[in-house]
């Protein structure tokens, strides 16, 4: 498969850590970079080997791009820019999240479906290998229908509302639209969402979501901000009395009857560990280098990518209806098409 030409709008952090993973693979071909800070634009374009610009409509006029991605900040700018790609008739990346709302996604959406276009949203959580050999384990037969789910993540940031009019919507759009986009991978659609929030003031928060899925199961989300770490924790159970967890985006457990025996207990039981760690070492964090693999299949493929952008309206609703649930708990229903 030959190298799918990429041009970067944004040379700020997150933007650089993806350009970065270009260079891992041979499927992307870093092509052109492009920022109003033109120190930024010249440091990246002479790391990549890349051209430079300071007007992405320039980029755009002059490349031959096969996708264009939109990273940078701030958020107005994803949704902005991602318009004017599209316009342009270029298929996009946009890095998360779409907007600050819903309809910010669905602009993008409307946007992407009059240009014929594809569009795929920098939510890598899906993408990471320990979240898909989870995926692979309840897909399986034997694990059955999920019975239970639950997702934990906290961070250190942000605490305030930054940008945004709450610091509990800053905290989902910075940080929250991972687990709710991995949770959607995982379980599938969500139909409706009922929220709570515990303060501790100075703008340090812990949102307690249940997750009411199409398939009428209805999971917990655990969401929180000021933490020492990173940390993440997904436990799945199954009705074929199988139990899966993940941790931290690198280790997983799956617990399963043992055969000589007829129920469980508190005994040791055995199970099965996953742990790739050394082979992702290098690269930042999971996810990121796989997630550009995934981009690079599928424009060279025409094939929709995932997370795509009805994945990100569905995620921004959820946003939008944890923040409206918030006040008094009420089962919020996500709008549908």
């Amino acid at each position: 498969m030959a190298s799918i030409r990429i041009g970067f709008i944004g040379c700020g952090n997150m933007s650089t850590i993806l350009q970065v993973c270009t260079t891992m693979t041979d499927a992307i071909e870093l092509t052109a970079v492009c920022d109003i800070d033109e120190a930024k634009a010249c440091r990246n374009a002479g790391k990549f080997a890349a051209r430079h610009y300071l007007d992405f409509k320039q980029m755009l006029a002059e490349e031959k791009l096969d996708v264009v991605a939109v990273v940078g900040h701030p958020v107005s700018m994803q949704r902005d820019i991602s318009i004017e790609v599209l316009k342009a008739g270029f298929d996009l990346f946009t890095e998360k999240p779409v907007g600050g709302c819903a309809a910010d996604a669905l602009a993008v959406r409307d946007a992407a479906r009059a240009a014929g276009r594809l569009v795929m949203v920098g939510t890598m959580w899906r993408h990471m290998l320990v979240h898909r050999k989870v995926k692979a384990v309840i897909d399986d037969e034997t694990f059955g229908p999920i019975t239970g789910y639950r997702i934990c993540y906290v961070a250190p940031s942000p605490v305030g509302p930054g940008q945004w009019d709450s610091p509990q919507r800053a905290l989902l759009l910075d940080q929250g639209v991972h687990p709710l986009d991995c949770s959607i991978f995982l379980c599938g659609a969500v139909r409706a969402v009922a929220a709570a929030c515990n303060e501790g003031g100075d703008g340090v928060i812990s949102l307690n979501v249940n997750l009411h899925f199409d398939s009428g199961l209805v999971g917990q989300y655990y969401l929180g901000n000021a933490s020492p770490v990173l940390h993440s924790h997904i436990s799945v159970q199954g009705k074929g009395r199988r139990f899966v967890e993940a941790e931290d985006f690198r280790k997983m457990r799956l617990f399963s009857m043992p055969p000589w025996t007829e129920h469980g207990g508190y005994t040791d039981q055995p199970a099965q560990t996953w742990n790739p760690a050394d082979v992702l070492v290098g690269y930042i964090r999971p996810g990121y280098l796989e997630e550009l693999n995934h981009l690079a299949d599928c424009i060279a493929n025409r094939r929709p990518p995932a997370a795509s952008i009805d994945d990100a309206v569905m995620g921004m609703r959820a946003v939008d209806a944890i923040i409206e649930s918030l006040p008094d708990g009420k089962l919020i229903e996500l709008p549908s098409d």
